[in-house]
């Protein structure tokens, strides 16, 4: 599968693309600067042999099946509408909003009620649009000595759960079924948690298990 990820020079959009790249995928590192963007693969190659390229957000997903918003919340929207304005592929968000108030990190959604249902109205009607990876941990992801023994939950347009599923299977997570974007807000919110968890409780690079 041809993926870009949208923002794959940040953390975590590296490590999803580290993963991916090498679980057989073909990736695209997208960002605002080519020239990062390139940087960032020669970097990435010294994990893996397999190939990457890396390009501006508009060019790397020239031909993508799928399009990954790895990019910080305050520009996903936006990201979305210059972008991705007549994708035909799959989009994937894993954007989560955060804010720190007494110590500990809380969701702080946008007036849409979520960071997907954002992207959805930034979208074109017929681009079908999941969430997904939110509960995966960016240096999990990166270290690709660690097995990821984790649950993912997928939720969205049911077009675009089949190709989020895939995507995730091949990291080595299991993905599982959530609903609609009525629950966006509830899966969204598990990020702020797992990394209030990992923090308190001395858990390095949290993630869930449903059981």
């Amino acid at each position: 599968m041809k993926v870009a990820v949208l923002g794959g020079t940040g953390s975590f959009g590296g490590g999803l693309a580290l993963r991916l790249a090498d679980a057989g995928h073909d990736v695209a590192v997208g960002s605002r600067s080519a020239s990062e963007a390139r940087e960032a693969c020669e970097s990435y190659a010294e994990k893996t042999d397999t190939g990457l390229s890396g390009a501006e957000n508009a060019d790397a997903v020239d031909g993508a099946d799928v399009a990954v918003l790895a990019v910080p919340p305050a520009y996903a929207a936006e990201t979305a509408r210059e972008t991705l304005g007549g994708f035909d592929g799959t989009v994937l968000t894993p954007v989560v909003g955060m804010s720190r108030e007494d110590g500990d990190f809380v969701y702080t959604p946008p007036d849409e009620g979520s960071f997907a249902e954002e992207v959805r109205g930034a979208l074109d009607d017929d681009v079908p649009l999941a969430g997904a990876f939110h509960s995966l941990a960016a240096g999990k992801l990166r270290n690709l000595d660690a097995g990821i023994d984790a649950d993912i939950a997928v939720f969205g347009d049911d077009e675009a759960k089949e190709p989020a599923v895939e995507l995730v299977e091949s990291v080595g997570a299991r993905p599982l079924d959530v609903g609609g974007f009525g629950v966006a807000p509830q899966v969204e919110a598990l990020t702020p948690l797992l990394i209030n968890v990992g923090a308190k409780n001395g858990i390095k690079d949290a993630g869930v298990r449903f059981v």
